[in-house]
């Protein structure tokens, strides 16, 4: 999606209309890439249950929390949000920080 000062590619995760998750690339005109994953609090909430069950991330720890570079936490993944966040966070100088870079050579999230 080309907006004014960067292109967006979204993908959510299971094709479903409220997507609790999605990957974000967002492209500068600088040629710089930068990528995201988005969650719902749904979805961190599903994964915490999940490793707590399978015994997952760090033993008796397991699901107690959540964390990973470029992950943000979103109520809702809706086209009109994603806009929002990315347009927030290029506004405020803070892309670089919420993101990570995406190597050359790499692909998204």
């Amino acid at each position: 999606m080309e907006r004014p000062g960067y292109t967006l590619s979204v993908s959510s995760d299971g094709g479903t209309e409220r997507p609790q998750a999605a990957r974000l690339e967002v492209r500068l005109p600088s040629g710089r890439r930068w990528r995201a994953r988005l969650h719902t609090p749904e979805s961190v909430r599903a994964i915490l249950d999940e490793w707590s069950r399978w015994g997952e991330r760090r033993g008796e720890h397991s699901g107690l929390y959540f964390w990973a570079p470029g992950v943000i936490v979103v109520r809702e993944i809706s086209r009109e949000g994603v806009v929002a966040l990315v347009e927030d966070l290029i506004a405020e100088g803070e892309l670089e920080l919420a993101f990570v870079p995406v190597e050359e050579g790499g692909s998204a999230a």
